[in-house]
């Protein structure tokens, strides 16, 4: 039928069918909604359903792909989810795992509340449930058959009872249209947490609470089964029979279903009988407040708190208004500045951390605490501030902030500390930052495949985490983050396949990684990470070329000039002192492989580290700073000096990450260890040391093969000098050179050292 190969039936309703179907044009599975009822009121509705339901973008709403008409037939076609709907699947859910599936439901449904889109039909057979890769349910929000467009006329006459009454508000059962909206669902998803916690719907007394010859203010909850008292307190607020006692918005739901989930205090209360009075009076202040200020003693109780604390969550809410307009102005100024022609970053910097200081200001003022350090932690965020975005977004949490912005914010801070920042800080939970980014799912603009590819790196799992950061990026292209991390993560595939001999693979990995780089730099020359980035590519690329003879001292140069230019951005960025560092290591790396003197560009390097570089070092400036004190120590015992003090220094490093793929402590304790057999010591203990560091497995990488190697024939040297029988040694030197040349053929230290290994008996 039209484009579409029709398969199974799914199911039936009143007004039409769905069909399983296969997209021939788009060669995918997709579910189609068929109606049957060709009546002109039926049809528009159908169109109707399909262009509202079509509005939202969410992941936990069922997606509507496409409206087809062939041969007088109208169909829907939507995303096919395979699964139960949550009445089928309610007798094997626990409770908490019915907690969290709605609280996924209600950020859905807030999605909607947002484009002005009201459901109206919320209940457990529209909502279908589909195994993760992780196997837990998630939720699908389906069927917008009845939604109804607050911005838009009705479909319906305004009296009309539309809805399913086991779950429907009464303000729906008393079909009063003015009163319908975002309370009018949450009504409904109270309706269905309660279904899902004691097994039927509260059909009845609450549905008809607000209906005809009825007012109730009260409801009662079975009794049934133990059920925590949050989770009690939440229902009653959802299905409160007047709509302005309920939560004001799905999110407000969602953010206490979270923290019932997670264990934490959760916001649900009710308000006493004055609460109530000023609800229904709020636009005749004057009018309330001398019934309040008569109330007489109950002033000194709760009520005059109660009072209080609206006003202060009234000043909390203005200022995190006022926060939302300053965050959105600032990253509008970084992008602008970042899109310009390379230039010196650093006034606008400034500018940011000004603001910065005005925003914690206004909020120690405001005592908004946490909407205050949230606004912190994004401001650092734009920044590249990562250890302080983590600490704010972690103030803000601890001040109550618990809806999904903030567990969003929260997990890309700790996630970026960890992936994109200086490697200060301890490694996050990963659990804790999965279970943040599953809280925050959904929120528009805000990244979602950023934090999932936060999420992947953080688990080694790199070809995930650049193929999301990537289609981050294409997604938004000024997320310079995404790029930089899948950058990142395609150069952590390209250091596994140059470990493991694929040197094309590698090479390949380098390219790619550059490229996607390069394409950022195009759309913003003055961002700091993207050069670093693409620096960075260029420096792993480089390096295979120097292991391989292939490195030339003009591209090099050519290296070294790109490298100044984005020091123009910000000659203190960390990112780009290691690209400067390097490079400079590269380069004499290079020089020595020539034989040419490079004494003079390792005094660069000396003097670079001594005058530019701050405390405390990033991981890769460590790094850095190591491979240039093994290199000065490896120059001063060539020449006959003494190598020592620079070896000294270079062990007192503390953990250094790999250079080239090598372990610079390990290669420091080898040289140690020659050292100290040409001064008649005895290597064995540090060669002991050094051979402990080699990885415990039959395949090590060739540079792990190389050095240990090279550890056994300075054992052996050291034998034979001594009148001792070196032959056991010179067999695993040999052992270890050949599989590191079965993987890495063209490499010139492996070379190297085989020669040295020639002739010897």
């Amino acid at each position: 039928m039209g484009r579409y190969v029709l398969g199974p039936l799914l199911g039936k309703g009143g007004m039409g069918e769905v069909l399983e179907g296969w997209d021939v044009v788009l060669c995918r599975v997709v579910a189609l909604k068929i109606l049957r009822n060709m009546d002109p009121t039926a049809v528009i509705r159908f169109m109707h359903e399909a262009q509202v339901h079509a509005r939202v973008a969410h992941p936990n709403i069922c997606r509507v792909y496409d409206v087809e008409v062939s041969d007088g037939t109208v169909m829907i076609a939507m995303q096919l989810v395979r699964g139960l709907n949550l009445d089928q699947a309610r007798p094997d859910l626990a409770t908490e795992e019915a907690v969290t599936l709605m609280a996924q439901v209600a950020e859905g449904v807030h999605a909607a509340h947002r484009l002005k889109l009201i459901h109206r039909d919320l209940k457990p057979s529209n909502i279908l449930l589909e195994r993760g890769e992780d196997g837990r349910w998630v939720p699908y929000i389906c069927d917008f058959g009845l939604a109804m467009a607050l911005d838009e006329p009705a479909f319906t006459a305004s009296n009309g009872i539309i809805g399913t009454p086991a779950y429907m508000a009464p303000e729906q059962f008393r079909g009063d249209r003015a009163q319908i909206g975002p309370a009018t669902d949450v009504f409904c998803l109270g309706g269905t947490l309660h279904y899902l916690v004691y097994g039927r719907p509260p059909a009845g007394s609450l549905a008809s609470a607000g209906g005809p010859g009825g007012r109730k203010r009260t409801i009662e909850l079975p009794t049934n089964r133990e059920v925590h008292r949050d989770l009690k307190n939440i229902l009653i607020k959802c299905l409160q029979p007047d709509p302005g006692l309920r939560y004001g918005t799905a999110a407000s739901l969602a953010e206490d279903l979270w923290a019932h989930v997670n264990g934490e205090k959760v916001n649900a209360t009710l308000p006493g009988p004055l609460g109530r009075l000023w609800r229904r009076s709020r636009s005749k202040v004057a009018a309330v407040l001398p019934y309040a200020l008569g109330a007489g003693g109950l002033l000194c109780g709760g009520t005059a708190t109660g009072l209080y604390l609206g006003h202060a969550q009234a000043r909390e809410a203005l200022l995190a208004h006022r926060f939302e307009v300053e965050i959105g102005q600032m990253e509008r100024d970084l992008q602008l500045e970042r899109a310009q022609p390379l230039h010196d970053l650093r006034p606008a910097l400034i500018r940011a951390r000004s603001r910065m200081e005005t925003l914690q200001a206004e909020m120690k003022a405001g005592d908004a605490a946490g909407p205050g350090h949230l606004a912190l932690a994004r401001a650092a965020l734009l920044l590249r501030d990562y250890g302080r975005a983590r600490a704010e977004a972690e103030r803000a949490w601890d001040a109550g902030g618990r809806g999904p912005a903030y567990a969003r914010v929260l997990a890309h801070a700790l996630g970026s500390e960890a992936t994109l920042g200086e490697g200060l800080g301890d490694p996050p939970d990963i659990g804790r930052l999965e279970t943040l980014l599953l809280q925050g799912r959904g929120l528009t603009g805000q990244g979602e495949a950023f934090g999932q590819a936060l999420a992947a790196r953080l688990r080694r799992d790199d070809p995930k985490a650049a193929a999301e950061g990537l289609a981050e990026a294409k997604a938004n292209p000024w997320r310079v983050e995404a790029v930089a991390l899948a950058s990142t993560s395609l150069c952590a595939l390209g250091h596994a396949a140059r470990d493991g001999g694929d040197l094309p693979g590698a090479q390949a990995k380098y390219r790619e990684a550059l490229e996607a780089a390069q394409g950022c730099i195009a759309l913003a020359p003055s961002d700091a990470l993207a050069h670093h980035a693409a620096l960075e590519s260029a420096r792993s690329l480089a390096g295979l070329q120097l292991d391989q003879g292939q490195l030339t001292l003009e591209a090099l140069a050519g290296l070294e000039a790109q490298c100044r230019q984005a020091l123009r951005l910000d000659p203190g960025d960390p990112g780009l002192q290691d690209d400067w560092l390097g490079l400079r290591i590269l380069k004499v790396m290079r020089l020595r492989d020539l034989g040419r003197d490079a004494r003079e560009d390792l005094d660069e390097a000396m003097i670079f580290q001594g005058t530019r570089l701050k405390e405390p070092l990033t991981r890769a400036l460590r790094t850095g700073r190591m491979a240039v004190l093994l290199l000065q120590a490896r120059a001063a015992f060539q020449r006959g000096e003494d190598p020592g003090p620079a070896l000294q220094e270079c062990l007192k490093v503390a953990d250094p990450g790999p250079f080239l793929s090598r372990d610079l402590r390990r290669e420091a304790l080898i040289f140690k260890a020659r050292v100290e057999a040409s001064r008649g010591v005895d290597p064995g203990p540090t060669l002991g040391e050094a051979l402990a560091r080699i990885p415990v497995t039959d395949h090590p990488s060739w540079t792990a093969s190389q050095s240990a190697c090279e550890a056994w024939l300075v054992r052996a040297e050291w034998e034979a000098a001594h009148g001792q029988d070196g032959a056991a040694s010179l067999r695993k030197a040999r052992t270890f050179i050949n599989a590191a040349l079965q993987l890495n053929p063209g490499s010139l230290p492996g070379r190297a050292l085989e020669a040295r290994l020639r002739g010897r008996p």
